[in-house]
């Protein structure tokens, strides 16, 4: 019983090939409904259109459809807002920049007049006679009469 070999049909080649052509003339005789490769390639387009029949009896698509109108409509809203936004910012801006040339209008103006009380300064003797007549004026005006004053310059 070790070794024993299963019995092999004594068939010759030919006889082979002769069943391998009858079961090939056999599969190409079957109607094509039957052939598990055309059923393979037509499930996935059977399934396909089921899915798109149940979706459009159960509305799935306009729905769907529905939600992005409100999506663009939502999404237009905000790029008007956005818009609007920008053009206060805009406004803003040349606002400010004219308030700012105004500030360094004004900032030159007194960097001349900090200028000219700096030369004054340096020149103590333009500041002692401006004193002296300060003073000069003071005594004046404490001696004439209240009614009739000098100029004053």
């Amino acid at each position: 019983m070790e070794n024993e070999t299963p019995e092999i049909p004594t068939e010759t080649k030919e006889d082979l090939e002769k069943e391998k052509l009858r079961l090939e003339i056999a599969e190409l005789n079957k109607a094509w409904w039957k052939k598990p490769a055309y059923i393979a390639a037509l499930f996935p387009t059977i399934l396909a259109l089921t899915a798109l029949i149940y979706g459009l009896a159960n509305g799935y698509f306009q729905a769907s459809f529905v939600k992005l109108e409100n999506q663009t409509h939502a999404v237009q809203v905000r790029k008007e807002q956005l818009e609007k936004d920008l053009a206060e910012l805009e406004e803003e801006f040349r606002e400010s920049a004219e308030e700012r040339r105004i500030i360094e209008e004004r900032k030159v103006e007194l960097l001349k007049r900090v200028d000219e009380v700096d030369i004054l300064l340096k020149d103590k003797t333009k500041i002692k006679e401006w004193l002296q007549e300060r003073d000069s004026l003071r005594q004046r005006i404490k001696t004439t009469s209240p009614i009739i004053l000098p100029p004053i310059r």
